[in-house]
């Protein structure tokens, strides 16, 4: 299974001549089909270059381990499905710091993960906190009712305790970090040009 917290930096190979392509930036999840559609691949060329050089649709992939994701050859993956369907698909990173309800109407918290098969890029699992130094309580995808473009709806089945088939832990510090990071780039506001002059003036 991969985690979509160690997703970012994994090296992308053509496993036919040993090339890299690059480091996965992005991952994008098809929200109907609960499946990781593709992969957006970040360029070696420098600052100079774009930040984002190609796309990889999830079919194009051969392989996929802890440490490296190959595809067949550097010049195959162009992306075709991911660019046809890319206002339906959910940028992972944008998912984290989701709110999370139930079918109930009870606030649960904020995704802090995805994890899928990297086989099938099936789904199989969400992780939610409900905030700082909190537990975070891991649920399968099955519990999930709909994935929205501004929260996600679970069944009320994950308040439940009894409930084996969730898990409960103490949120890492690591974690915690990314959170706050994610509420601050979707908080905060950058300065308008005429508040820099008098900032600079002053």
């Amino acid at each position: 299974m991969v985690n979509s917290k160690h997703l970012k930096g994994i090296m992308v190979l053509g496993i036919a001549d040993g090339q890299q392509l690059g480091t996965i930036e992005r991952a994008y999840l098809d929200p109907v089909n609960r499946r990781i559609a593709g992969f957006a691949v970040a360029s070696l060329g420098g600052f100079l270059q774009p930040e984002l050089d190609r796309l990889v649709d999830a079919e194009e992939v051969h392989s996929m381990g802890p440490d490296v994701m190959t595809v067949s050859d550097t010049l195959s993956p162009i992306g075709r499905k991911l660019n046809a369907r890319y206002a339906k698909l959910i940028d992972l990173h944008h998912l984290t710091g989701r709110q999370v309800i139930t079918e109930g109407g009870t606030s649960i918290g904020q995704i802090t993960s995805v994890e899928f098969d990297e086989a099938s890029f099936r789904v199989t699992q969400f992780e939610t906190s409900p905030g700082f130094f909190a537990a975070a309580t891991t649920f399968p995808v099955d519990h999930v009712i709909t994935i929205g473009q501004d929260v996600v709806v679970v069944a009320d089945t994950v308040c439940d305790p009894s409930n084996v088939s969730l898990t409960t832990t103490a949120t890492p510090a690591a974690d915690l970090l990314t959170l706050a990071r994610h509420w601050y780039e979707e908080t905060s506001v950058a300065p308008s040009q005429s508040q820099s002059t008098t900032t600079r003036s002053s």
